[in-house]
């Protein structure tokens, strides 16, 4: 009876050690609940019916990777603080948010709050070689290396008009013979002597009175690149205040302020956008990009003839808006890339992540195209934010190509000359300090209001601050990273 006992024994542990090994080897690639859960931070207030949707994504998550997501959405206004917080504490997370205007990646990486992730992908997600550019990676890394999954968007950078077409038509203007600034102001003329109660330009950014061709080195300090540099010569930082362009834009917007183009009261105006959206301007600016026509309809009500000024191109950190992380205090770095790699590959999952569930969050119009339900518990309109862009649903006004339009011209756009090239700011942050102070103090240049007299003042102001020793700095550091 013993004997009898003991080979039972024996048998009934073999058989537990055989379904424990088959789980756990199930557990790598497929469903398996006792993986683990991955949480997820990200600058977004948090939706009423988030989980009944991440209910949905874990059943494919738990069958594709074993793993399951849990997203943890936190109020934009209360983001940076929330992971400023958590970095300092210690606390395990695994994946968050990060760009370089929230949760900023250069800070985070000189904490130490990040994990480096290129053997993470080259051992547990290899396709995220296979459908992220390569410019891409290269544009995001710091020190040489990858901290964050960049989100496939709209990368190129190119400023452009924007000319409403319901008084265009009505003045008999034909928007698309607009090719320089100086084309446009017969018909700014024609709105500031007709429509009384209209402002003929609203001007949201000085870059459109400004050769595209120019980027700026952040944080904001006057100094500019040319993103034309050819290929091989001498990339040289200039004084934005130094150049003809820049002493022409100044010198364009004083003209249309004082012909009253621009509103004369200009200075004091909080929000531009909501008057822009209430119909009060003829003309303004903006950024281009493709499907911008049917965007703009649907959030004016209005159509418009956009025209770029100047050429496309690629920022030198052309990516970095729009990544997602994985935290050093994370316990499931394997899983977390490979949970990255899915959402960025699997196109059920991430419009999941992105629109919610069909029927309940969003109704299906065809293969493409989807009509998100207002109200619903889930509508966050920010697909931008967790993946590839590019599979995502099409809502109504879009284009049919539109994301085809929109690789295309990232592919196409000109690359800058300094491509991954990030500031160390810290033998010139008193000088950037005095720098932002001045420029605050005379923010009114730039919108045209002053004269020539107050120009000059700024001028010698800035140099007083110390802005040439930060364009030297910034030069030496730019020399030695392009070993020129």
């Amino acid at each position: 009876m013993k004997a009898k006992h003991t080979i039972l024994a024996v048998v009934m542990i073999g058989m537990m050690l055989s379904s424990l090994t088959a789980c756990s080897s199930d557990g790598q690639k497929n469903g398996n609940s006792d993986g683990p859960t991955l949480t997820w931070y990200v600058p977004k207030e948090n939706p009423t019916d988030k989980q009944m949707v991440m209910d949905a994504v874990n059943k494919i998550t738990e069958e594709k990777i074993g793993a399951r997501l849990d997203i943890q959405f936190v109020d934009a206004g209360a983001y940076d603080d929330r992971m400023t917080m958590l970095y300092a504490s210690g606390q395990e997370m695994d994946l968050c948010f990060v760009s370089n205007w929230t949760n900023n990646v250069l800070t985070a990486v000189q904490k130490g709050a990040l994990a480096e992730m290129d053997e993470l992908i080259d051992q547990n997600a290899p396709q995220l070689r296979e459908v992220i550019p390569q410019y891409l990676f290269d544009a995001t890394k710091i020190n040489g290396k990858i901290y964050g999954i960049p989100n496939q968007q709209v990368l190129f950078r190119q400023q452009c008009l924007v000319i409403f077409n319901d008084l265009a038509e009505k003045y008999h203007f034909d928007a698309s013979s607009v090719k320089t600034l100086d084309d446009l102001e017969p018909y700014l003329q024609t709105i500031k002597e007709n429509e009384p109660s209209l402002y003929p330009f609203a001007r949201t950014t000085s870059s459109v009175f400004i050769n595209e061709n120019f980027e700026s080195i952040p944080p904001e300090c006057g100094a500019r690149i040319r993103v034309d540099t050819p290929k091989g010569e001498y990339v040289k930082v200039e004084l934005i205040e130094d150049t003809p362009e820049y002493k022409e834009a100044v010198k364009k917007m004083n003209d249309w302020y004082a012909k009253g183009y621009i509103r004369q009261d200009i200075n004091s105006v909080l929000n531009v956008d909501s008057e822009i959206l209430a119909g009060k301007y003829a003309v303004t600016d903006t950024v281009y990009k493709p499907g911008i026509e049917a965007e703009w309809k649907a959030k004016t009500g209005r159509e418009a003839t956009f025209i770029p000024i100047g050429e496309a191109f690629l920022p030198a950190n052309a990516g970095m808006a729009t990544m997602t992380a994985i935290s050093r205090t994370s316990k499931n770095k394997e899983k977390a890339i490979q949970m990255l790699e899915l959402v960025q590959t699997d196109k059920e999952l991430f419009n999941l992540i992105a629109f919610g569930i069909e029927g309940k969050h969003y109704n299906r119009i065809d293969e493409q195209y989807i009509e998100p339900i207002a109200e619903s518990g889930y509508n966050l309109n920010a697909a931008w934010m967790f993946g590839n862009q590019f599979n995502a649903y099409l809502t109504v006004g879009q284009e049919p190509d539109v994301w085809e339009k929109t690789k295309q011209m990232n592919d196409t756009a000109i690359p800058s000359p300094i491509s991954g090239f990030i500031l160390d700011t810290e033998p010139i942050k008193t000088e950037l300090s005095q720098i932002s102070t001045v420029r605050n103090e005379y923010a009114s240049v730039d919108n045209g209001t002053e004269n020539e007299a107050m120009y000059n003042e700024m001028v010698s102001k800035l140099e007083e601050a110390g802005q040439r020793k930060v364009i030297e700095e910034i030069q030496r550091q730019l020399d030695a990273y392009l070993g020129q």
